[in-house]
């Protein structure tokens, strides 16, 4: 599975493998999880460490995020600062249930994922193989398949 560890985008774009660069905009982007959610704006969510810049708990360390020029209000306009980054985005779509029962169906010609509960064990391997291979999640194949998700992680 590959995900981004960064992006940025126009006149903020920076040499990848920039440590200053990646911490911060990992930070900011936990930060505003909850307003992508659609719960709250960072500032007012309860869970958040946003509010602890001035206040950071013991084993809290700001360093990096102290080391911007301007203080709290650097802090702030930097985490509200519009954006698009992305962070632990997947770089595959996902799919739903009903493309991955269509997958099932042609790529190994049964009727229903739970069909392979009775393949032999290599054959009913080699199809989880071929099923990750497509695109399916671990957990789309143990849910279709009724296959324990061990058995398809390990394959």
């Amino acid at each position: 599975m590959q995900y981004n560890t960064w992006k940025l985008k126009g006149s903020q774009k920076k040499s990848k493998g920039t440590v200053l660069v990646d911490s911060l905009v990992v930070f900011r982007y936990n930060l505003k999880n909850p307003r992508r959610a659609g719960i709250c704006e960072a500032r007012n969510y309860p869970w958040s460490s946003y509010a602890n810049y001035d206040r950071p708990l013991a084993f809290m360390e700001l360093s990096l995020v102290r080391s911007l020029p301007g203080g709290q209000a650097q802090y702030e306009a930097f985490i509200n600062a519009v954006n698009e980054d992305l962070c632990m985005e997947y770089d595959r779509p996902r799919y739903d249930d009903s493309w991955a029962l269509d997958v099932i169906r042609k790529r190994l010609g049964v009727n229903s994922g739970t069909a392979l509960q009775g393949f032999e064990r290599r054959e009913r391997n080699e199809a989880l193989r071929k099923l990750k291979s497509e695109g399916l999640t671990v957990r789309q194949i143990e849910r279709l398949t009724g296959i324990n998700r061990n058995i398809v992680q390990k394959t």
